[in-house]
């Protein structure tokens, strides 16, 4: 508590020769608490690199921190932004995508895309990715990739075509059988089976073979 009322007091210099060694040696909350008063009292002594650097190593420890607007000077929260932009470039990568054929989606974390294969998604966040690719007529593909901080990963997909129905059969090339009802030839019951019979050829309606009529009782 007496190194922060240093800073407090304007004793910028007495302040950063207190928290140094804080930092370095503490543990959770209060190690937060030394690192950004440290980070502040530089960037008030004039010493914005180190006030930076500070402030990115309060980053790596909560990445989630921001200093209070209403305690903060303009020139702390803009060294805080200076380093937050900083941090967040050194955990970022990118993947470059590549496909055959081209203009597939891409889907990054479930997310589309703006721009179609070929295509390098940048700024993206250092770990593990679910991509999907996907384009009409071919199977979608699916991975997940670990994303490496400040290196470009590279994904090639060759998509496979995508599995359609099986073609109509046309009306005039099924296989038609009578229905055997009562021990005769039941009049004029039919049943077309897809998947064609005979000799596969071009017959229409018309040239159906004919079928006995029943016998009269």
């Amino acid at each position: 508590d007496r190194a922060i009322d240093l800073y407090w007091e304007g004793r910028f210099a007495d302040a950063v020769a207190a928290l140094e060694p804080l930092a370095a040696s503490l543990e959770g909350a209060p190690r937060l608490l030394a690192e950004e008063y440290l980070a502040r009292s530089l960037i008030r002594l004039g010493e914005e690199e180190r006030g930076r650097a500070a402030f990115k190593s309060l980053l790596r420890s909560n990445p989630d921190w921001k200093p209070d607007p209403k305690e903060a000077s303009g020139p702390e929260i803009a060294a805080f932004e200076a380093a937050l932009a900083a941090y967040e470039n050194e955990n970022l990568g990118a993947v470059s995508v590549r496909t055959e054929p081209t203009r597939a989606n891409v889907f990054l974390g479930g997310a589309l895309q703006k721009e179609p294969t070929p295509v390098t998604l940048e700024r993206v966040p250092a770990g593990e990715h679910a991509i999907r690719v996907e384009r009409e007529g071919f199977a979608p593909f699916d991975t997940t990739m670990t994303i490496a901080a400040g290196e470009i990963a590279a994904l090639d997909v060759v998509l496979e075509a995508a599995e359609g129905p099986a073609p109509a059969v046309p009306f005039w090339k099924r296989t038609w059988v009578r229905i055997a009802a009562g021990g005769f030839v039941g009049a004029g019951v039919l049943l077309a089976l897809a998947g064609g019979g005979g000799d596969g050829g071009d017959e229409t309606p018309g040239d159906l073979p004919g079928f006995p009529e029943p016998p009269h009782q």
